[in-house]
């Protein structure tokens, strides 16, 4: 079980989470989404895949080797500071990118918008205590699930059911590897529902 939790919490990586939606995004059936043609989709996630996840890991390697975080799994909540910073300026930036992009989606630059926030309050209460970023990035996407269906009226129900019982598989197993307390899975989840909510009622509707 142990080693299950453990690829569970690695699979569904607070940093793969946006890419993951936008897999999904750029290929549901809504006329603009299939405006765009296949390339093009893929330009944009070899994109985010490149700023938002490789950059990334890279720089917490360079991280390690300074020794200002013990591994890249930021376990110890002091070592966050800086990693929250460089995944709050990729998240921005992108963000901004898909905004200055024509005709693109607005739910698309608002998830970004999202993310990046979440990022920012977590490295905001990371000060004080630990929060959870697993359960603030899985119940993001859930929420946003929950937006897309509501804006493009398209069924994503079953999107949406699955990514709940993942949120409840990631932080089942964010506790059973006592990483977090419940406190802090809560919090999190919190943190990252909220903040969806919040970005999609002022932002998208």
């Amino acid at each position: 079980m142990n080693k299950l939790a453990k690829i569970i919490s690695l699979i569904f990586h607070p940093l793969f989470i946006p890419f993951y939606l936008m897999v999904i995004i750029l290929f549901l059936p809504y006329y603009r989404m299939q405006s765009y043609n296949f390339h093009y989709k893929i330009y944009l996630l070899i994109y985010v895949l490149i700023l938002d996840i490789a950059i990334p890991i890279m720089a917490f390697k360079i991280l390690k080797i300074f020794k200002i975080i013990s591994n890249l799994q930021l376990e110890n909540a002091k070592e966050r500071t800086f990693p929250y910073i460089i995944m709050l300026i990729v998240y921005s930036f992108t963000g901004f990118l898909f905004f200055r992009i024509p005709y693109m989606p607005p739910f698309i630059y608002g998830l970004f918008i999202s993310i990046s926030l979440i990022v920012l309050i977590i490295s905001i209460l990371n000060n004080f205590l630990k929060v959870s970023a697993h359960s603030a990035a899985v119940s993001a996407a859930s929420v946003w699930f929950y937006i897309i269906f509501r804006t493009l009226e398209i069924n994503t129900s079953n999107l949406l059911i699955i990514s709940i019982i993942i949120s409840g598989l990631v932080m089942s197993s964010r506790l059973y590897l006592k990483v977090h307390t419940q406190s802090e899975i809560y919090l999190g989840f919190l943190v990252g529902l909220l903040t969806s909510l919040s970005i999609g009622e002022i932002f998208i509707y």
